[in-house]
C-alpha cells in the first residue's frame, strides 16, 4: 500500500492544489494520500 502526505498552507485550498493530487494518486499509484494543512 502506496501511503502519501500533501502538505502546505492551503489558505485557501484553490483548484490547483486538487490538480496536483489528482495527479499525484494517478501518476504515482497512490492509495492514499493525506491532505496535512500548516495552520500557519
Amino acid at each position: 500500500m502506496k501511503i502519501a502526505i500533501f502538505g502546505g498552507s492551503f489558505d485557501p485550498v484553490h483548484i490547483g492544489h486538487i490538480k496536483i493530487i489528482k495527479e499525484a494518486i494517478k501518476s504515482l499509484d497512490i492509495d492514499l494520500l493525506f491532505v496535512v494543512p500548516a495552520f500557519l
